[in-house]
């Protein structure tokens, strides 16, 4: 059985969570920006969809239904999932450049800047 892929420890499902955060994410924009850039719109849509992708690793996946007993042993978190989520699209989405860019800067953004590691 496949279980279901979560945006966050209290059982959010990641499907659920960005769609909520890329609704959300238009609705501001559009109440914001000066212009109705279709283009501008369309990536923000994108990146609230995309935003934790990098969320789904079996690592990641595992912290968030605390599989991985942090107390006990050393976790070795060479990356954030802003991190891991911004090389996968990178590599990986087929979107026009001017969309990518965007998309990209605000997978990897999300969190803002932080000195500690984040799930």
């Amino acid at each position: 059985m496949v279980k279901e892929i979560l945006a966050k420890s209290n059982g959010q499902s990641l499907v659920k969570h960005s769609k909520m955060v890329s609704e959300i994410a238009v609705i501001i924009a559009k109440q914001n920006l000066n212009n109705s850039d279709n283009n501008l719109i369309e990536a923000i849509k994108i990146s609230g969809l995309l935003h934790d992708i990098g969320k789904c690793t079996t690592f990641f996946q595992s912290k968030i239904r605390k599989d991985i007993d942090e107390s006990s042993i050393e976790i070795k978190q060479k990356h954030r999932h802003n991190e891991v989520g911004w090389a996968f699209l990178n590599r990986h989405l087929n979107l026009p450049k001017s969309q990518l860019s965007i998309v990209l800067d605000l997978v990897y953004w999300h969190h803002g800047i932080s000195n500690t590691k984040q799930s």
